[in-house]
């Protein structure tokens, strides 16, 4: 169980992080780019790896590996 929990929490960060890389690159878009529409494309990137996140977030939240259910 704890290798499952482990590949969960690899996940969660990748997810995560890419949410935040794309954030960033449409932040460097808006502010570079005389075209600022571009800047929407990374930025809807952004919001299903934001939802990925939370979402095996909730799976480890439900089913916790400690064995305490709040």
């Amino acid at each position: 169980m704890g290798l499952a929990y482990f590949f969960l929490f690899i996940m969660i960060l990748g997810a995560a992080g890419a949410a935040v890389a794309l954030l960033v690159l449409a932040w460097i878009i808006w502010k570079k780019s005389g075209f600022k529409i571009f800047s929407v494309i990374p930025v809807l990137l952004a919001v299903p790896c934001a939802v990925a996140a939370f979402y095996l977030l909730a799976i480890v939240w439900r089913e916790p590996p400690w064995g305490v259910h709040f």
